[in-house]
């Protein structure tokens, strides 16, 4: 936003020109943070959208466990 139309809406609103300025700023930049957030759930919600995702690890385990020299 040009600081010179800002300071044109001030001088011609006063506080409402004020209030609807950070109005429109904080709408600006709650826009890019969603966009991230939608973006993060896609990858989440489409692993093979995902480059970093670490495999699922699998341990198998057999039926008898024994540990030193006593079975579990």
């Amino acid at each position: 936003m040009n600081p010179l139309i800002l300071i044109e809406l001030i001088k011609k609103h006063g506080a409402i020109g004020v209030l609807v300025a950070w109005l429109f700023w904080t709408n600006l930049r709650l826009s890019e943070v969603e966009t991230k957030l939608f973006n993060c759930l896609d990858k989440k919600t489409n692993p093979e959208l995902s480059q970093y995702e670490t495999p699922k690890q699998v341990a198998i385990l057999t039926k008898k466990i024994s540990f030193n020299g006593s079975e579990i």
